[in-house]
């Protein structure tokens, strides 16, 4: 493969007795957006973990657009993202303010994180939802569905 974004060379990594990673290798090429799935235990998280910097690998090399990844050294805002399974807002929280936090963990400036939160839920059909709880989605009365809107 030429040039990958993300290239992951023999990493290794236990915690104590646990062998969590052993011997992972694996080539993202550029433009592709690619998912790590497996059951719990399978070491996804560690591999992310590891990927990001927050964790070292014990042996072996990541490269995130043929530079080194290190600990304790985040690759650049918007270089990676993780949607975990259970991902989900906080229920007594504004959800505005919660896509705002998320565009500007992007790099967005706050200005843009609130234009680009209010962009896409006007995209998905519930921008009436901004300024509500996250607990009040499950709600059927105050959840209209927009049925004519195309995705």
């Amino acid at each position: 493969m030429s040039d990958p974004i993300l290239s992951i060379k023999g990493v290794t990594k236990a915690f104590n007795t646990v062998q969590a990673l052993r011997g992972i290798d694996l080539e993202v090429p550029r433009g592709r957006i690619f998912g790590i799935v497996g059951p719990n235990g399978a070491g996804k998280t560690t591999l992310f973990s590891i990927i990001c910097g927050f964790l070292g690998a014990d042996v072996g090399e990541v490269l995130l657009d043929g530079v080194a990844v290190r600990t304790n050294k985040p690759p650049p805002n918007g270089t990676l993202s993780i949607l975990p399974q259970d991902a989900r807002f906080l229920p007594q929280m504004n959800l505005g303010p919660q896509l705002t936090y998320y565009a500007q963990l992007t790099g967005m400036n706050k200005t843009q994180a609130v234009d680009e939160a209010k962009r896409v839920l006007k995209l998905v059909g519930l921008p009436e939802v901004f300024n509500r709880t996250g607990k009040t989605l499950s709600d059927r009365k105050s959840t209209r569905l927009n049925s004519s809107h195309r995705y």
